[in-house]
């Protein structure tokens, strides 16, 4: 008898849970639904801290390797490079700089397709430059 006590107090005990569950759950959860400009808006500042890149520490390691290197441009057999804020070029033998070819660009006399292509050797040569004083600062 005991035992039969016991169950049936189980059994009204889960019906009661039961039917107290199923009031709770019968509300419908809506789901948010995000549109492309909500996640954009969510990960802009993530993105922004990815893209961007992290400026370089003045270390004396890299003002050395700055002051003690150049930057060189190879194209075809020819090497090119500025010293001394000059356009210089030779000829490359055996992976090797001819020094005997060693010559300053002259930019007066050349045409307009050899101009372009040393515009853009000079531009190569001179990008990620700080100190090139390619504007007045402001």
């Amino acid at each position: 008898m005991e035992y039969f006590l016991g169950s049936v107090i189980t059994l009204a005990s889960l019906f009661v849970f039961n039917q107290m569950l199923k009031k709770l759950t019968s509300k419908e959860i809506g789901v948010p639904i995000f549109s492309q400009t909500a996640k954009v808006e969510l990960l802009k500042n993530y993105l922004i801290s990815v893209i961007t890149k992290k400026p370089e520490k003045e270390t004396q390691s890299r003002n050395h390797l700055k002051k003690n290197s150049m930057k060189a441009f190879f194209l075809g057999k020819d090497v090119y490079w500025i010293e001394n804020g000059f356009l210089f070029t030779a000829k490359i033998n055996n992976k090797e700089i001819d020094e005997s070819t060693k010559k300053k660009v002259d930019t007066h006399s050349i045409d307009k397709v050899e101009l372009d292509k040393i515009s853009f050797i000079v531009d190569k040569l001179t990008e990620g430059n700080k100190d090139d004083s390619g504007n007045s600062g402001k």
